[in-house]
């Protein structure tokens, strides 16, 4: 198996590669076991990336599923606490496979790396689709963003010096064979004094740019998902997945697929309604906080084959406060697809496949007539109103 790889098919010659990388340790940021850096901007340690990058490798190797592009192989590397501080060996297991993987650091120069065997994998095809993904901490300056990897701040010198320049590195992947390549950097883009004062230094670029690289080559479609709009944070629970990376997993199982093909399929122009919906909804309970997610490229790429997916649907009462009075129920062909009683203040959450369904709500305990409705659901969410008449 080649370093960094926790899964591989050799026998895939035009298919999908990934690399992966989850950094929450930062030993030169605040709370970190090293000398704090200069250019530290008040970042400190993060439980949820090495989390996140775990469930979104675990939904690529068990549950990827495009059968013009299948997944070649995946890359996986991670800084947390484990290995960083108390020195030990980070693990990864194969949930297809079962086999353990000792999971290097997210070091810069590993990560310079990784990213170049990445894209030489997926260098001997037009045909191939690679997938970027990022998870820990991010500044910004305009449409710039440095992406921090472990030893970010190392250099006392050079902070940068362990970050990658994200606009270059895309840029530098117009070179990759590859005419499908999708990004998800899952970060702050928070703007940062660091940046402003070096003006056009952001980091390696990880590969470089050169010009006229696609000569030659059918024009490369490379959407970019980001966590957050340019200028503002993204945002974690504790040792969980993050906002955006929940989100993301959610509508790759059907929230964010269309069936203009004939089959359902994920597709990046669809995938922002998902993602913005689950985020909105993820950050309703109980939070003041704000995150929307951006694009800065809306090129579309099928990712991914769904061949059930689920779509999440919304129901209330209108006015809402007659919500918590009444009991909901769902069918769909005369069975029930489920049901909730009296008592939750809060709409009826839950996942739907596609179709026509009937939402009823009776009160119990009160004058109000039963109301119905059928609606058909289709991805990417279905907001129902059943109105509460006496």
């Amino acid at each position: 198996m080649p370093r960094f790889v926790v899964h591989e098919n050799p026998a895939i010659t035009v298919g999908t590669h990934a690399v992966i990388i989850g950094v929450g340790s930062y030993p030169h940021l605040n709370g970190g076991n090293k000398p704090l850096c200069e250019d530290h901007e008040g970042l400190k340690q993060l439980t949820s990336p090495p989390v996140s990058a775990r469930r979104f490798a675990d939904w690529l190797i068990a549950s990827f599923n495009n059968p013009s592009k299948p997944l070649a192989s995946v890359a996986l590397l991670i800084s947390e606490e484990t290995n960083v501080v108390s020195g030990q060996t980070a693990k990864y297991t194969n949930p297809k496979t079962g086999a353990e993987y000792d999971i290097e650091r997210a070091l810069i120069d590993n990560v310079k790396d990784a990213v170049g065997e990445w894209k030489d994998r997926a260098d001997n095809s037009v045909d191939n689709m690679t997938i970027f993904y990022f998870c820990g901490h991010g500044i910004a300056q305009g449409t710039d963003a440095s992406l921090l990897t472990e030893d970010y701040g190392a250099n006392k010198n050079d902070a940068l010096e362990g970050a990658i320049d994200f606009r270059r590195f895309n840029l530098g992947m117009l070179r990759c064979a590859a005419a499908e390549q999708c990004f998800f950097i899952d970060a702050c883009r928070a703007s940062s004094d660091t940046l402003l004062e070096n003006r056009d230094y952001f980091g390696l670029p990880l590969i470089s740019i050169k010009k006229d690289a696609r000569r030659g080559k059918p024009s490369r479609r490379g959407p970019v998902f980001y966590a957050a709009l340019a200028g503002d944070s993204a945002y974690a629970r504790p040792n969980q997945p993050t906002v955006f990376t929940d989100a993301l997993l959610k509508s790759l199982n059907g929230a964010g697929s269309n069936d203009q093909d004939g089959d359902w399929r994920v597709e990046t122009s669809r995938l922002m309604d998902a993602l913005d919906y689950f985020m909105q909804r993820q950050l309703e309970d109980g939070h003041k906080l704000v995150q929307i997610p951006a694009t800065g490229d809306a090129s579309k790429v099928q990712i991914h084959y769904v061949a059930n997916p689920l779509v999440p649907v919304e129901v209330a009462c209108v006015p809402d406060s007659e919500t918590a009075k009444a009991y909901f129920d769902c069918q769909q062909g005369g069975a029930s697809k489920g049901s909730r009683p009296p008592g939750e203040p809060k709409k009826w959450l839950l996942e739907l496949s596609p179709g026509n369904h009937e939402f009823i709500a009776t009160y119990p305990k009160t004058a109000f007539k039963p109301a119905s409705k059928t609606e058909f659901v289709r991805p990417a969410f279905r907001r129902i109103a059943l109105e509460a008449t006496s």
